[in-house]
């Protein structure tokens, strides 16, 4: 291929991209986004927390593959096992109380003090605290858009779940930051 003689003043000049269509970037995050807030929708309309997981699913899955550092690579895969583990959990195949078995009513988690008890709700509460260490470690916009749809469809899960557990995560957060 021959390179092709420009002026100086179409050299300056911004190149304009051509859209790929649905799969640039920021379409999957857009579709993310959308298809996670029908489902906590949806979820709150029919009373079936296991619609939210199914809404932020994709959105996992993406942050899985858009993340590149070690430790925001080990806590979207954490987050994908915890997500296909509450799902187990909702459908009654996994039944655990965390607190009887480590006789603890909290556990301190990468800063964090949460309430333990059932892992319906300790997974998703465990999945905020990670969704908020990814959006502080990741350098992209979409990996940082990617963990706000995790971080808020975990949130509507915990509502959806066990809103005394979701309180008290609260008030330990502004707690700690106050």
């Amino acid at each position: 291929m021959a390179w092709k003689k420009v002026s100086p003043e179409e050299a300056l000049k911004p190149k304009t991209k051509r859209g790929g269509g649905l799969t640039t970037p920021t379409t999957i995050c857009i579709l993310c986004s959308l298809f996670a807030l029908s489902f906590i929708l949806l979820s709150f309309g029919l009373d079936n927390p296991y619609l939210i997981l199914i809404g932020f699913f994709p959105a996992v899955i993406y942050e899985v593959i858009r993340t590149a550092g070690i430790y925001t690579k080990a806590a979207s895969v954490i987050i994908f096992l915890l997500t296909i583990l509450e799902a187990l959990a909702l459908k009654g195949i996994i039944r655990f109380n965390l607190a009887a078995f480590l006789d603890q009513e909290t556990a301190y988690i990468k800063g964090y003090w949460l309430p333990l008890g059932d892992v319906t709700s300790v997974f998703p509460m465990i999945t905020i605290v990670l969704a908020i260490l990814l959006f502080q470690r990741t350098a992209g916009r979409y990996t940082k858009w990617l963990s706000i749809i995790i971080l808020v469809s975990s949130v509507a899960l915990v509502w959806q779940i066990d809103r005394a557990a979701l309180t008290e995560i609260i008030r330990e957060y502004l707690r700690y930051q106050l």
